[in-house]
């Protein structure tokens, strides 16, 4: 996530068009090697992230024997503003915080979470949502102003292979053009399924058939199953370790 809505160049993270940071925190390091923290939470996905970074400033404020509360990232923010002293004391935590907050604005800015659902909803097989069901969201997302060219154009590569040869993907891509994608985006579509098509794939991607049911499990309690519809998506990998 931070490599896609940020970007990474040299383990270092840029940061200097947030105004309101100390000049110090403008440019940081992600590095595995020398960041306990960052090694603990790399593979986390983002409200994972967001708990842990929670419980060390709850572990700050025990130690100061604040009754301070918060329930959000805003909050949150709100209680690191009113100790200064923490972020001189607990540097490496504020530098986590100040990331996550940037990610944060970055998700609702462009609607990310509403992206997350159809892209899910396209990659489970445990959506209860019809072809046509995703098909109308994907519409209705392609022609809306609130989300970008980039955005829109993944949704229809992922419904291209999900739904492979289906005459609903040159009626999105009549729709992709009519928003100003061009021929060359477009084209990426045909680039993704001459790479990852069915006749390219050894086994269902969408886990739609029986194939692994009977498989022998070889390792059990790795996954655990997450009632979310932001996580709804199993990969491929997990099923055939299943």
């Amino acid at each position: 996530m931070v490599h896609e809505l940020l970007g990474i160049n040299s383990n270092r993270v840029d940061l200097k068009h947030l105004d309101h940071l100390a000049p110090e925190m403008r440019e940081v390091v992600l590095s595995s090697d020398d960041d306990h923290f960052f090694r603990s939470i790399m593979f986390k996905n983002y409200g994972e992230v967001a708990e842990e970074i929670h419980t060390l400033v709850q572990k700050f404020l025990t130690n100061k024997k604040s009754q301070a509360q918060f329930k959000s990232i805003e909050d949150m923010q709100r209680v690191i503003e009113n100790f200064p002293e923490f972020k001189k004391s607990e540097r490496n935590t504020t530098k986590h915080f100040n990331i996550l907050e940037e990610l944060r604005r970055l998700i609702e800015g462009r609607s990310l979470y509403k992206i997350s659902e159809v892209e899910q909803d396209l990659s489970s097989t445990e959506s209860s949502n019809s072809k046509g069901d995703n098909y109308r969201k994907v519409c209705n997302i392609v022609e809306s102003d609130d989300f970008s060219k980039v955005e829109k154009l993944r949704l229809l590569i992922l419904f291209s292979i999900r739904y492979e040869n289906d005459n609903m993907i040159f009626q999105l891509k009549e729709k992709m053009r009519g928003q100003g994608i061009s021929e060359e985006q477009l084209n990426l579509v045909n680039c993704m399924l001459e790479y990852a098509g069915k006749n390219q794939r050894r086994s269902d991607l969408f886990n739609d058939k029986s194939g692994w049911q009977n498989s022998k499990k070889l390792f059990t309690g790795m996954f655990s199953d997450v009632e979310n519809v932001l996580l709804q998506h199993k990969p491929l990998t997990s099923i055939i370790v299943d």
